[in-house]
């Protein structure tokens, strides 16, 4: 490389640095990306047109200087890379992009250069709308790659894979299939762990329920417990809570849970996690609302369970998630008409119909008849849940909490072709 062109480059660049306030270093930027490229390999005039992209933008110098001091071909890239300001603000980025696409490879590398730094800079500074931007022009890049093949195209590929995400770590019910006393086929060939959901958003880990088999589910998707920054416990059944035990770090993790009198017991069995600085439980009440950051609500509200149980409505900045882990349809009017609509909603469904209820009662010798069923059930089948989505029209329908009596996780699959029927580890983003 000739040094003292790059030397003449970065001298201009200073000269004209600019001195109004920038959302991110820009001297620091542009050094940094420099690096990346020169250890990308790439040419002289791509690391100098980098090192000067910005400049028509954001300096006094013009595209005539620019030619003159170095090459035409560095002129044009950064010209290429330069928005164009007189059209209107939602074109000017497509605009950028077609450009550098028109103009050839080594323009959509400098592009392509800026947007994935942007993004690692964005990130560690956890701005969520400059990460949105940078997706957005990564998109817009993949759009307009025309025949450029290039090995800088597959950096998009980390952009574009940074999404917000709901994993469904357990699924099924509160006993874990195979079940120890059962000789069914299902629990001769299924594993079904217990309920519980993940969410990703914004940087911030959101834990629904800690059952007993959460240290198996995170080490299978890969999670650290100590990336948990909220708990929220929908009632203190053992498998929605017992895994608290696990926990030992001294992070203080919040635990919320219901305010009434039997889950406000139950949860001082944890105590000592609480004198240890391990959690920090924080009592909620149904209807009310709690912000945990910008653009995180939730809002417990309560189900039918024939034990105090909430279930949880979780905005997410434009993103509505409803998720019911234990409950019957015999539910408030006015609930069943907040869930019109809703992005998301995760639903409890124990099995096919309630014959197959009473063919669990017997297997723990429990003879039950269906007018039983109507006083001590409190969970849903797919008949009744089948006729709730009809009425509240979810845009995605989640189906949760199965038990082992439900028949094999294929054939359930292909039955109910109109219903997600979830399984262990299933993931999606949003």
């Amino acid at each position: 490389m000739e040094w003292f062109i790059f030397e003449r480059a970065v001298l201009e660049f200073t000269k004209y640095f600019p001195k109004e306030y920038q959302k991110k270093p820009f001297f620091y930027h542009s050094i940094r990306v420099w690096v990346f490229l020169w250890n990308q390999g790439y040419s002289e005039e791509i690391q100098i047109a980098w090192l000067l992209h910005d400049t028509l933008e954001d300096t006094k110098i013009s595209e005539k200087e620019i030619e003159n001091l170095f090459w035409k071909n560095v002129a044009w890239i950064v010209k290429a890379n330069s928005k164009n300001h007189l059209l209107p603000k939602e074109e000017i980025l497509e605009d950028i992009v077609k450009r550098c696409s028109d103009y050839g490879i080594d323009a959509m590398i400098v592009k392509i250069a800026d947007i994935y730094d942007n993004f690692l800079f964005y990130k560690k500074e956890k701005n969520f709308s400059e990460i949105e931007r940078c997706k957005k022009l990564a998109d817009l890049v993949l759009k307009y790659k025309k025949e450029h093949d290039n090995k800088i195209f597959y950096f998009l590929e980390e952009i574009l894979s940074f999404d917000n995400k709901i994993i469904l770590l357990w699924s099924w019910d509160t006993l874990w299939t195979p079940v120890v006393w059962c000789n069914c086929e299902i629990c001769q060939t299924e594993k079904r762990t217990r309920f519980g959901i993940f969410i990703t958003y914004n940087w911030k880990n959101i834990l629904i329920d800690a059952n007993p088999d959460l240290k198996l589910q995170f080490l299978e998707n890969k999670l650290d417990y100590k990336n948990i920054d909220y708990i929220f416990v929908t009632h203190t059944h053992t498998d929605h809570i017992n895994w608290l035990w696990e926990l030992s770090f001294r992070k203080e993790i919040p635990v919320f849970y219901s305010n009434d009198e039997i889950n406000s017991r139950n949860m001082n069995y944890f105590n000592y996690l609480e004198w240890e600085k391990v959690i920090k439980r924080i009592s909620y009440k149904n209807f009310e609302e709690i912000i945990l950051e910008k653009n995180i609500k939730i809002i417990p509200l309560p189900l039918n369970h024939g034990f105090p149980t909430s279930w949880f409505v979780i905005f997410l900045w434009n993103i509505k998630i409803w998720i019911f882990s234990d409950t019957n349809l015999n539910l408030d009017e006015k609930i069943l008409e907040n869930l019109k609509n809703c992005d998301y909603l995760f639903f409890d469904w124990f099995s096919e119909n309630k014959e197959q209820i009473l063919e669990l009662y017997k297997q723990i010798w429990e003879e039950k008849t269906l007018e039983d069923l109507e006083k001590i059930w409190f969970h849903t089948t797919i008949e009744e849940l089948k006729k709730l989505k009809n009425i509240l029209k979810p845009k995605n329908l989640v189906v949760v909490h199965i038990s082992h009596i439900a028949w094999k996780y294929n054939y359930l699959q292909e039955k109910y072709k109109d219903l997600t029927i979830w399984k262990d580890s299933l993931s999606f983003n949003f």
